[in-house]
């Protein structure tokens, strides 16, 4: 089964599409991801986030070329933690994640901070009706 999801304004998730497929290979997924593509049109500024599997890359890829592809950093994590055997390889790049995080939420705070400096600083103006 093949699932594609959106987020919307206030990060709720919510399903837009779902197939089913013969298995998780690149012909399955290319026909899925055409058929979402089919029915969203070209959406500038298009993020896919996945699991690292290679046929999803490979279909994005060729059906999306223009969208962004981010790693969902839990697979990620997982992954390097099957591979390698060791917990501190994996506690090194939670660590990172997490601060990438921090860093989001301090440069989304410091520009709301400069936002509302510069709408106070806006002033009002009155208008008055002429007869």
């Amino acid at each position: 089964m093949f699932v594609a999801t959106a987020q919307d304004g206030n990060e709720q998730v919510y399903p837009i599409a779902f197939g089913y497929g013969d298995s998780e290979n690149n012909l399955s997924w290319e026909w899925f991801l055409d058929c979402l593509k089919g029915a969203l049109g070209h959406i500038d500024e298009l993020v896919f986030i996945f699991g690292r599997h290679a046929s999803i890359e490979a279909g994005i890829s060729k059906v999306f070329p223009y969208a962004t592809n981010i790693i969902y950093c839990w697979h990620f994590a997982e992954n390097i933690k099957k591979r390698f055997h060791r917990n501190m390889l994996q506690q090194w790049f939670h660590d990172r994640y997490r601060a990438a995080q921090s860093m989001q939420h301090q440069l989304i705070d410091a520009t709301h901070l400069v936002i509302l400096k510069h709408v106070e600083n806006c002033g009002f103006m009155t208008v008055n009706q002429v007869d």
